[in-house]
């Protein structure tokens, strides 16, 4: 495991080889409001990752196909493998989810 400082508000990220998990500080809506993140600012919320093979435009149609809202995207983000393109919705608890693609 490493630790990596990214952003302007100097977040934290804890990587794991591929892996790359974000914590959420309480009251991270306020120190950066351009942050997406889950509904509820409570314990046991969560911001979730998934990475696809298929192209961000297929990942709009589908999710657009299934009736999910898009919150966000595509976006360029950092990823722990380096830039990636994101689309960002919720699932049925609030929770935050990103569904990205490398290049």
């Amino acid at each position: 495991m490493t630790i990596e400082i990214f952003g302007p508000t100097a977040r934290t990220a804890l990587k794991f080889g591929d892996q790359k998990i974000n914590p959420r500080p309480l009251g991270s809506a306020e120190q950066d409001p351009a942050w997406t993140t889950g509904a509820v600012e409570a314990a046991g919320s969560e911001d979730l990752c998934f990475i696809t093979l298929a192209s961000p435009g297929t990942v709009r149609e589908h999710l657009e196909n299934c009736g999910v809202e898009v919150l966000d995207g595509p976006v360029t983000k950092l990823g722990a493998l380096g830039e990636m393109v994101s689309h960002y919705c919720r699932d049925p608890d609030g929770n935050l989810i990103e569904i990205a693609v490398y290049p």
